[in-house]
């Protein structure tokens, strides 16, 4: 499809994999009828009956009536409607699984996919709120574990084009026959409501995933590589956009996989009776860097005591600081069964046990909780006075200046770059003052490809590689008026600073689309 249509080899496999989902037949052609129900799926409000009409019209190059992926390559390629068109459907389908190393993925079909889309109709799985779930995909994916591969169920439901904020919400279960992707059902159409794709998977030995049932020791080491293997297939890895929902072992998985790999994941998290063996010293300080925290649940019985160190571990941070960790014992703080009880699906089939667990969080609860995992992070605050070269922007330490404001321009990749995981990524953020400005966060990586943690920052405005020039001019300009304040007899500079190749001149020159001569034409 060349770099119009979402660059290269990456999105020739995300066409490919369209394609897959709407292909039942196993033709390789598309034809009105599914590829009308793709993008009503994708989006009903984005392309009304006669526009899609029109743009089918217009992808079948050859005019056979049908459209398959060459039609579409040229389409995209060779057609200045069809360049606009890929795109959009691209954005919409972006979140979508890719083989990496270690973790193959398959889409399946069959009883599997049945069941999970038999599931997301249950009400007893979405407490009364499901739109959006019909679009769910059941993936089989093959996670190379320790010396064995483990085959894995999956479950995506990517949010819909329009809605989509970029962001991914993950459901673990916990350690019981009864335990599978079921558990946070109440929580999948909030969160896909709120602009997040969905993710959720039967870890092995529970669920429809392989191993034998409830074993965990054969690849419990490696749990939080799964998690992380996971996450870099459908392209979060090191993106700081995953908000975790974990109950019991689930949440300790996300513990283990924060501490590898803090840039993973985003501000805030919901936990249900997160059982850990040693606890991570280092969380306090990987929340408040994040600029988040945790609401954590507790739910006693045999398996989860008072007693456990979690319980007493969640305890202190609240005391310690209750603006990172909120620790409730359900059957001590909370009127039951109105906010919390325990749910059952019917189907015997998604589990190990004669019923899937359900964690029957009251409507109330599940919006008040939704809303607490979709907040913008805070901008992390200043750590004392330190001389050596600074850690913290401005607007970090809350020291906004009117009359000075600061940008970043990312760059594209070059050629040698390509392919490789981004290494920046952008977050709304509040600084200190309550304005919404944005978060950069550089991470760096080792010699294993994998990504470790960098720096971040808080700047005006981050303007991504896909921004235009246009796109910068507006956005600066709105923040600050510089030829405004030049005709009021106010000096003013816009200047770039960069290393060389970062892009300086073309921002400000650019052959006649840069920052001079726009200033001179407003």
């Amino acid at each position: 499809m060349g770099d119009d249509a979402d660059g290269g080899a990456d999105g020739l496999q995300q066409l490919r994999h369209i394609f897959q989902q709407l292909d039942k037949d196993d033709s390789g052609l598309l034809r009105p009828d599914n590829f009308a129900a793709f993008l009503k799926k994708l989006d009903p409000e984005a392309w009304p009956a006669p526009e899609i009409s029109r743009l089918f019209a217009e992808a079948d190059c050859n005019g056979d009536g049908v459209v398959d992926l060459g039609d579409w390559a040229q389409f995209a390629s060779e057609v200045d409607s069809g360049r606009n068109f890929c795109k959009q459907v691209m954005q919409a389908a972006a979140f979508f699984p890719r083989n990496v190393p270690g973790f193959r993925v398959e889409l399946a079909g069959g009883e599997d996919a049945k069941l999970t889309s038999d599931l997301v109709a249950d009400p007893a799985f979405h407490g009364g709120e499901s739109h959006g779930l019909d679009a769910v995909q059941t993936y089989t994916a093959y996670a190379a574990l320790g010396a064995r591969e483990w085959k894995v169920n999956v479950a995506a439901v990517p949010c819909p084009a329009g809605r989509a904020i970029g962001r991914v919400a993950l459901f673990m279960h916990g350690h019981g026959h009864s335990c599978c992707i079921s558990t946070w059902g109440r929580f999948w159409a909030p969160m896909l409501a709120r602009g997040y794709h969905l993710l959720a998977f039967d870890a092995p030995g529970f669920g429809r995933s392989a191993g034998a049932s409830g074993q965990t020791l054969p690849w419990r080491d490696a749990d939080a590589e799964l998690v992380l293997l996971l996450l870099r297939s459908f392209g979060m890895s090191g993106r700081g956009r995953t908000t975790v929902f974990g109950q019991c072992m689930g949440g300790a998985m996300f513990l283990r996989a924060l501490m590898v790999s803090p840039d993973t994941f985003g501000a805030w998290h919901v936990l249900h009776n997160c059982t850990i063996g040693s606890w991570p010293p280092q969380l306090a300080d990987i929340l408040r860097a994040r600029g988040g925290g945790i609401q954590s649940f507790w739910w006693c019985d045999p398996d989860h005591m008072r007693e456990a160190n979690v319980y007493r571990e969640f305890s202190a941070l609240m005391a310690r600081t209750p603006e990172l960790c909120t620790f409730v014992d359900l059957q001590r703080d909370r009127e039951l069964p109105a906010f919390f009880s325990f749910s059952h699906t019917e189907e015997p089939r998604l589990c190990r046990a004669e019923r899937a667990l359900v964690l029957g969080y009251c409507p109330e609860a599940v919006r008040s909780l939704a809303d607490f995992a979709s907040a913008r992070p805070r901008a992390a605050a200043a750590r004392g006075g330190d001389s050596a070269a600074p850690r913290k922007t401005m607007l970090q330490l809350g020291r906004e200046n009117k009359d000075f404001k600061v940008f970043v321009r990312v760059r594209p990749p070059l050629p040698r770059e390509r392919g490789s995981d981004p290494c920046c990524h952008v977050n709304d953020v509040e600084d200190p003052r309550g304005r919404i400005v944005q978060q950069i966060m550089v991470q760096r990586g080792d010699a294993t490809g994998s990504s470790t943690a960098g720096s971040e920052f808080v700047f005006e405005h981050v303007f991504l590689p896909e921004a235009s020039q246009d796109d910068v001019w507006s956005g600066v300009r709105s923040s600050l008026d510089a030829v405004g304040a030049l005709l009021q007899g106010i000096g003013a500079t816009i200047f770039a600073y960069g290393q060389t190749g970062s892009g300086k001149t073309f921002t400000i020159d650019g052959d006649g689309t840069g920052f001079t001569s726009r200033g001179v034409h407003d």
